[in-house]
């Protein structure tokens, strides 16, 4: 391929040795998602299912990571024309409310895609998932328990064998639980960037530290602050975002910039000295995780050994489609 990335940066770097085995060397169009290769069945279980947690395994033949690619374009694809969307309008340049909202989604979307280029994957697993995993169960003799619906975490095992199903905290709401969950993956590749010989890479477990610093702000433990903001703008109407658009002033502009994270080194996204302004807070933190995923995409679209990347055809399409100029 004759397309090259811009730019490199030491937290791309530093982050590419944690994807899952095998995701860089998916290449064509993938057909379907996580969820569906869960019905198509063609996976094996050999040990106790329980209701809220079980083991998935499979062979190298029918390999999950093609799903995980799917849902990883699908869901970077909408994080991008999320923002795509924000646009100034000249006739009510201060009517943010829904901006912010969709800056949360695009960040929300783009958190998930990450995980999966991780290996990770927070499913709502319906009935319909559910009765395929206790049927595969039943067959093989381990069919004692029928696993509850709802929220999941999905990992796959370093083995590239195995995936380690566990239901997430239901007394939680999808959102707070998918924080949650992201902020413990951040904090531990936080700190195993730490124990990798390079030394250079400590900046980018310092950038990664002051992400989940943002997640937690203002007591949220949970790692679900952004989450809150949307909450506030959303649903009590609070930060001056609705008419008449007080408490806001001159800031209600920086909004609209937010297409130029797309050309920026994710280093470069200030996490800390915004924190008192929680709407400039909140925005610099949704731009890294867009610029986040977003160049980490692009490494990994440059990095197929074979034929061409998934990317090429999701998020390299969408910018053509768009007419972006950030990839060349």
């Amino acid at each position: 391929m004759n397309a090259k990335l811009k730019s490199s940066s030491l937290l791309i770097d530093a982050i590419r040795p944690f994807w899952v085995k095998g995701i860089n060397e998916v290449n064509g169009s993938p057909k379907f998602g996580f969820q569906l290769w869960i019905t198509n069945e063609k996976f094996q279980i050999y040990n106790v299912v329980n209701e809220d947690s079980f083991d998935i395994s499979y062979s190298i033949n029918d390999t999950p990571i093609s799903s995980f690619a799917y849902d990883c374009s699908r869901l970077l694809n909408a994080s991008i024309e999320s923002i795509l969307n924000i646009k100034f309008d000249k006739s009510y340049p201060k009517s943010t409310a829904w901006h912010y909202i969709k800056l949360y989604y695009s960040a929300f979307f783009a958190a998930h895609s990450l995980l999966r280029m991780l290996g990770y994957s927070i499913t709502q697993f319906s009935s319909i998932e559910t009765n395929s995993i206790f049927k595969i169960a039943d067959i093989y003799g381990y069919g004692s328990h029928k696993p509850s619906t709802g929220s999941y975490i999905c990992k796959i095992a370093e083995d590239n064998k195995t995936i380690h199903c566990k239901l997430l905290n239901n007394k939680r709401g999808y959102h707070e639980a998918f924080w949650h969950e992201f902020l413990k993956i951040i904090e531990i590749i936080s700190t195993d960037i730490l124990k990798n010989p390079n030394t250079f890479h400590q900046p980018a477990s310092i950038k990664l530290f002051e992400l989940s610093k943002v997640l937690k702000h203002s007591k949220s433990s949970n790692g679900n602050w952004l989450s809150n903001i949307r909450n506030d703008i959303n649903y009590k109407h609070i930060h001056g975002c609705w008419f008449p658009y007080s408490n806001i002033a001159k800031d209600y502009k920086n909004i609209y910039n937010i297409i130029n994270c797309l050309t920026a080194d994710p280093l470069s996204i200030d996490l800390q000295t915004n924190c008192a302004n929680k709407l400039n807070y909140f925005i610099n933190a949704c731009s890294f995780l867009v610029c986040l995923n977003f160049n980490l995409a692009l490494d990994m679209l440059y990095r197929c050994p074979i034929g061409k990347s998934f990317h090429y055809y999701g998020i390299l399409s969408l910018a053509n489609n768009y007419k972006l100029k950030y990839i060349k």
